[in-house]
């Protein structure tokens, strides 16, 4: 694993050297990063926009339906060291990210970020020309997130799957009551 790393690098910096690429290298995630940024949205019909910011200690989710009157934020606190293994974990994935220059709206999609201090130092979403380790880094970051849940995600998911108004679609026209402290008004 170590030497197809090296050779990974090594071939990326000749490339480099020749002109042959433009990539944005995420190659390693910084070790100093202080906060990622996830973002998943629906198609326009649908409308639904999920973002989850993750710092040292804690994760912030927030959930917003347009077409609905539900917009939700939560906060969960962890042990910062799981934080510290997260970015450990990141900084040793290879990939890079190319921006295709799409610029079609529509459709359903997804962005991730990475910043140090105030300043995003890296970002792409499903535009991108993306290479490398780049599902390990989406897996690893995706089950962060399911093992910091926040309350009202996990009510959430609870009442989107009992019968409701618009169950198929997972979403409410009506917030139960049980959400309402979430709400952002």
């Amino acid at each position: 694993m170590k030497r197809v790393f090296t050779m990974a690098v090594f071939f990326l910096a000749l490339g480099a050297s020749y002109g042959c690429a433009r990539l944005k290298r995420g190659n390693p995630v910084k070790a100093n990063t202080n906060k990622i940024v996830y973002c998943d949205y629906s198609n326009s019909g649908l409308a639904i926009h999920t973002t989850v910011e993750i710092y040292r200690d804690s994760l912030v989710w927030d959930y917003e339906e347009m077409r609905n009157d539900c917009h939700l934020r939560d906060v969960v606190k962890y042990n910062p060291k799981d934080y510290d293994n997260l970015i450990a974990t990141l900084s040793q994935i290879a990939f890079s990210a190319k921006d295709s220059n799409d610029y079609s709206s529509g459709g359903d999609g997804y962005s991730y970020s990475f910043s140090i201090g105030e300043k995003r130092y890296l970002s792409f979403n499903d535009t991108f020309k993306l290479s490398g380790d780049i599902d390990k880094l989406k897996t690893v970051i995706s089950m962060f997130i399911k093992e910091h849940p926040t309350d009202a995600e996990t009510l959430f998911r609870e009442l989107a799957e009992s019968p409701h108004e618009n169950a198929q679609l997972g979403e409410f026209v009506n917030l139960p009551k049980e959400l309402e402290k979430y709400r952002i008004k």
